[in-house]
């Protein structure tokens, strides 16, 4: 596999908070575990627990979808509006709906389901 087709990781850079996007790289050497998100030629140390895979999909207007995001499916003729956390689980992709007191339940569906019509709201890492 060539480096155009891995896929894409995030994280927010520890240095000033900002997110970067590039190849990840963990150098684990206890005491001192570092986590690096490489980018146009730097790599930027970024905090593990933001660090989150693309999934490769892209929301309604285009934004691609990492994990940690939180997605809005749209009202249907079936469905009233739901919310989504994107997470890895299992070897895939999954959204785990956001209950009505913004606790995620345990309900898991894989990300398959429409992904182009979901919207990008935010994020787990920043408040919303």
């Amino acid at each position: 596999m060539g480096r155009s087709d891995m896929r894409q990781y995030r994280g927010k850079r520890k240095d000033n908070g900002e997110w970067v996007k590039g190849w990840y790289v963990y150098r684990g050497c206890v005491p001192n575990d570092t986590h690096y998100v490489y980018s146009s030629g730097f790599h930027y140390e970024v905090d593990p627990a933001t660090v989150g895979q693309s999934t490769g999909l892209k929301d309604k207007h285009g934004k691609e979808i990492y994990e940690g995001d939180i997605v809005k499916h749209p009202t249907t003729e079936l469905y009233a509006e739901e919310y989504y956390i994107v997470k890895y689980r299992g070897g895939c992709f999954v959204q785990q709906r956001k209950s009505s007191d913004s606790e995620p339940d345990n309900a898991y569906e894989q990300i398959d389901w429409e992904w182009d019509k979901l919207e990008i709201i935010g994020n787990v890492h920043e408040k919303e």
